[in-house]
């Protein structure tokens, strides 16, 4: 079975633009992108001062929840994730919509997942 989703991904690191195409690249093993949005930056939300660079994939993939939450934490990793350095996130990538379902509920009012989700629509 293949299951629809919708990821947002962020970085606040200089190299944000760069890294933000090589996780999408290592997400191939793991999905199918079916759309992407452009970069947007944007003010950081729940996360201190400063900007950070985001944007969405629209993909299918027939992994579970679980298992595919597994192998984006793992991209993050892999990009250089490291949890807890003040403010530094050189990848974080979230599962914003699991099959219909919303995830991280919270981040759907932001107004540049508002944008990027107008820009998937399109």
């Amino acid at each position: 079975m293949r299951h629809r989703l919708i990821l947002a991904l962020g970085s606040n690191d200089a190299d944000a633009p760069h890294l933000l195409n090589e996780a999408a690249a290592m997400m191939s093993d793991v999905l199918s992108i079916e759309k992407t949005t452009r970069q947007l930056r944007s003010q950081a939300i729940n996360h201190g001062s400063g900007m950070f660079t985001n944007m969405m994939i629209e993909a299918s993939t027939t992994l579970d929840y679980q298992p595919l939450l597994g192998a984006l934490k793992q991209i993050e990793r892999r990009i250089g994730r490291v949890h807890d350095t003040g403010g530094a996130v050189k990848m974080d990538i979230d599962i914003l919509q699991y099959d219909g379902t919303k995830c991280h509920i919270g981040d759907w009012e932001s107004p540049y997942i508002q944008t990027l989700l107008e820009e998937l629509k399109s």
